[in-house]
């Protein structure tokens, strides 16, 4: 195997340092709490798990009718990239850096998006 990601591993950890990671590390932790808390308040949706880490995945309710992938076929005609799939029916939100800075508006049109369908 490739030394690769071994590599970037310890050149992120030299550029950003044991705070700079902790701080990432305690952003991601945010920003899923803030997903979580989201799909929360949206009576057809739920987590399909507890997330711990990067990865939040989201159902339909079995009491709702929506269809997520229809949810996240609206979120991609919005410009976000969903991830789906299924046994059970899913979609997955991969966060990074980036959702610091866009989350709100995501959240905005995950709602939208749920209303839409």
């Amino acid at each position: 195997r490739s030394g690769a990601v071994v590599a970037q591993a310890w050149a992120t950890m030299l550029n950003v340092g044991d705070k700079g990671y902790r701080k990432y590390a305690r952003d991601m932790a945010s920003i899923v709490e803030k997903i979580s808390k989201a799909v929360d308040a949206i009576p057809e949706l739920e987590l399909l798990v507890k997330p711990d880490c990067a990865i939040v995945p989201i159902v339909a309710t079995k009491a709702s009718r929506v269809s997520i992938y229809a949810v996240a076929s609206v979120l991609e005609a919005r410009g976000w990239n969903m991830f789906t799939g299924q046994h059970p029916a899913v979609m997955s939100v991969c966060i990074g850096e980036q959702h610091l800075h866009v989350l709100d508006d995501w959240v905005a049109d995950l709602s939208a998006a749920v209303d839409a369908v």
